[in-house]
């Protein structure tokens, strides 16, 4: 039958662009008023297309007054009359009942189509077809109609030929009216579909400026927390020139070089006490002793360790459970002397007053490790921002361009 071809080259055609038509009279409208400029547009478009949509229901129901009086005829036709072998008439007239159904069905598609939309006037809901969403599911009503019919409409027409014929020509009609009401307002119908991209477009151009107004304030944000830990640490700088030249910390560094120097000393007189200790002797009386030959190994390989774990405490039990008193008596003596040094290299590194400086260096370094985070951070949010504003200029071009179609010269004040 042949009508969906009929939709198929309407939004073909859509696309051509007619010989007489007139130049558009463009008007000049700023980016930032652009968007209610489109929604007057839309408003303007909505009210032809309401028009329009009107005019479809006209020509539908007009030719479905005709269809009716086409199906009345199809109703009366007697097959049974009609000369034909038995086995034909009843396969024609099971077909022609199964056709004249989906006649019907059609029939009330249409009528419902137009229904609603002759019913739905306010165009501000979501739910609301446009004008190509209109006429497409027109086009799907009748290219489910041929699907069904198409096996009933080619049996039936074997003997019920010219009445099927009329009922598909009041087809024809609807479907060579509706071309022609399309290919009139296509312009409208693209206008539209450009209405719908600008407006996708603009929303996300705000979503864009509030991306980038977020970047640009963390940027400011970051530059300005930079500035401030650079200042902190140049403060921080001139009270550690400031500290470093005062006497406690000059009496400080003197201190830290005689705490040295006794420690240099402790450590030589720690291992002389060490050559003083009969090791050889010892490991003879407890070599069968595994936990006291464990004492005397680690004393023996790690003295120094050992000396300040526990001032050779454990060393001396095994001295003197050897009952070798001039040995005791000699390491007990040189070990008190050991920590009597100890304790006074304790009580002068008391007097070493490094927290201030300390404090002072820990904190400068803590802020050089959050200025160079900063730096990485401000970076990456750089770098978001430019590929964000390449993609909103990319995004302003495109509505520039459909705003010109639509009829608007739009003026760009790029920041």
């Amino acid at each position: 039958m042949g009508l969906s071809n009929f939709f198929k080259k309407i939004f073909l055609n859509a696309k051509k662009i007619k010989k007489n038509e007139k130049p558009k009279i463009l008007k000049e409208v700023s980016f930032e008023n652009l968007e209610d400029w489109i929604r007057d547009k839309e408003i303007e478009i909505r009210e032809d297309e309401q028009k329009i949509i009107k005019n479809i229901s006209i020509i539908i129901s007009e030719q479905l007054k005709h269809l009716d009086e086409k199906i009345k005829i199809l109703n009366s036709v007697d097959v049974k009359s009609i000369k034909a072998e038995e086995k034909i008439k009843l396969v024609v007239n099971e077909n022609l009942k199964k056709y004249l159904e989906d006649v019907l069905k059609l029939k009330n598609d249409l009528l419902k189509e137009i229904r609603i939309e002759e019913n739905n006037e306010s165009f501000k809901g979501k739910e609301k077809k446009n004008l190509k969403e209109y006429f497409m599911g027109l086009d799907q009503i009748f290219k489910d109609f041929e699907k069904r019919t198409y096996t009933n409409y080619q049996k039936a027409t074997i003997l019920v030929g010219k009445e099927i014929a009329e009922v598909n020509e009041i087809f024809k009609k609807i479907s060579k009216q509706l071309k022609d009401l399309f290919e009139l307002k296509k312009e409208l119908i693209d206008s539209q579909e450009k209405i719908i991209d600008v407006q996708t477009e603009l929303s996300n151009i705000k979503k864009i400026d509030v991306f980038n107004s977020d970047m640009e304030k963390k940027i400011k944000d970051a530059d300005k927390k930079i500035e401030e830990i650079k200042k902190e640490n140049l403060k921080i700088s001139q009270e550690i020139e400031e500290i470093k030249k005062s006497p406690k910390y000059l009496d400080s560094l003197e201190k830290k070089k005689e705490v040295e120097k006794l420690e240099n000393n402790l450590e030589r007189e720690i291992y002389s006490l060490k050559n003083k200790i009969d090791f050889k002797e010892l490991g003879n009386v407890f070599h069968s002793d595994e936990k006291r030959m464990m004492i005397l190994k680690d004393a023996k390989e790690n003295f120094l360790d050992h000396f300040e774990k526990d001032r050779c405490d454990a060393l001396l039990k095994l001295i003197n459970e050897i009952e070798n008193k001039s040995m005791y008596q000699e390491i007990s003596e040189i070990i008190d002397n050991l920590k009597e040094k100890r304790e006074k290299i304790k009580e002068i590194e008391k007097l070493i007053d490094e927290d201030a400086l300390g404090k002072r260096v820990f904190k400068q370094d803590k802020n050089l490790v959050e200025i160079n985070n900063l730096e990485i951070e401000k970076e990456k949010q750089l770098k978001n921002t430019e590929k964000s504003k390449g993609k909103r200029k990319e995004k302003v071009e495109e509505i520039i361009k459909n705003s010109k179609d639509l009829g608007a010269i739009v003026q760009v004040n790029e920041p």
